[in-house]
Formats: structure tokens, sequence, C-alpha cells
């Protein structure tokens, strides 16, 4: 798994949430930093565009003390407080790297995006890791619960604020070209905030595991039929060549 992810921006993620005028606030990342986002050795390798890819949430599992659940409890504690099992269930990198072999049920998410960039790069998406070829995180940055619950259910006004500026601030680290997010509520939540940046092509499909995935709801630009969720993201990376070689393009 370490050869297929670079930490390059660790040290900047860390720096995201940091007020120097609050010593109680030390940084979204400093606390957990099993959540840093997942971005592949060969990201930003200069062959091909480079793309962020956005799922909604983490999970706590059952076992976690009631603390981190709540919007202070999980924000101003430290990963050393966290049980294993938790550490285990919200970390970005473990999670993606066990790659299509291993995926489960519960990894929809990462199971479909293979399969999809897989077929674009007429790959073997059953055996290889299509991940290492795109940045990933979940959009918002405190885990849901119960497990296969969408975040929206405990959603705070804080988390929104939280999940913006992070957000803001790792498209300033890693330079995507393109973002694709796997999250209606997500995307919706984005855009209740004026963003930072205007140079950067976004979209967004329904999340994988839900029936709007393989449901026809959505029309792409210049196009009169309904298509599915899955094939818009398809679409997506199609239209603007993102898996395309540079030297072809």
């Amino acid at each position: 798994m370490e050869n297929l992810f670079t930490k390059i921006f660790d040290d900047d993620f860390r720096e995201i949430g940091k007020e120097e005028d609050n010593p109680e606030e030390i940084g979204e990342y400093n606390h957990y930093p099993q959540m840093m986002p997942w971005i592949g050795n060969k990201y930003d390798n200069g062959s091909f565009k480079k793309i962020l890819l956005i799922g909604e949430s983490h999970y706590l599992p059952d076992c976690v003390e009631d603390e981190f659940k709540t919007e202070e409890g999980w924000y101003y504690q430290q990963e050393d407080d966290l049980d294993p099992e938790s550490i285990s269930w919200t970390d970005t990198r473990e999670v993606v790297g066990i790659g299509p072999k291993k995926w489960t049920k519960g990894h929809t998410i990462y199971r479909e995006v293979n399969k999809v960039i897989g077929d674009l790069l007429n790959l073997d998406y059953k055996s290889e890791n299509m991940f290492q070829y795109v940045a990933y995180y979940n959009y918002f940055l405190r885990p849901a619960f119960p497990k296969g619950e969408s975040f929206k259910h405990i959603c705070t006004e804080l988390d929104k604020r939280v999940a913006f500026n992070a957000f803001c601030e790792i498209v300033k680290i890693i330079k995507p070209d393109f973002i694709y997010f796997f999250s209606k509520f997500a995307w919706d939540s984005l855009h209740k905030f004026k963003l930072c940046f205007t140079n950067v092509e976004m979209d967004y499909s329904p999340h994988p595991a839900s029936s709007w995935w393989n449901r026809k709801n959505y029309i792409m630009k210049n196009q009169i039929e309904l298509i599915t969720g899955k094939n818009k993201f398809k679409y997506f990376l199609y239209d603007n060549k993102i898996f395309y070689l540079k030297e072809n393009i």
C-alpha cells in the first residue's frame, strides 16, 4: 500500500485549521492524522490531468466513546484518546489502500469508482487499485454514526464550516484540475459558501451505494437523454479527457 500514495503534502495538511491565536485549536489533521487525504503516487506525475474525488464522511463504530459523537468532543479531542478500532475506521489511506481484492460490500464507493476508472484506462479493476491515479478524501471531517447513516442527520453549522475551510485549503495545496463529489449532501453544503477559486471544474454524482447511482435521473451538457449517476461520473472523466495521456491530447 505504501507505494500507492505519497506523503509529500502531509506537512501542509497538518497546517489546515491551525489558529495561532487559539491554543486549543491545533488543526483537524493534527488531531486525527489518519484522516489526511489520499494522494495517489501517480496523481501529479505529469501523465494525466489531476482530479480530486470526494466522498461524504467516515463512520464511527458502535464501541466509540460517547464524547466523540459530539462536535465539541470530536474537534477538540486527540487521536491518542480514540480507540484503535475507531482510528482504523477513519483511516482514509488504510481504507483506500487495501484495494479491490479486499474491499467489501461496505466499500461500495471504492469498488464502483475503481471500476469506472479501470474501464477508461483499460486496466484490470478487479486486481489493480486505480486510486493511485487520483486524490481522495471525505468532505466532512467528523465521522457519521451509526454506520450506513448519512452525515446529514448529525451535521451542524460547525461541521459545515470546518469542512468548507479544509476543502479550500486542500485545493490550494494539491491544485487539482478537476473535482468530483460522490455526495449530493456534501455538494449542496459546499455551495452554501462562497468558493475561494473559480478555475477548477467540479461536478457530482450521488453516492455509489445509493439507488440513484444506477438510476437515470441526470442530464449532461448538450444531451437530452437521462443518464445514471454512474454514467454521469464516467462521462465527466471522458468529456474532460482526464485519463488521456497529455502527449495525446
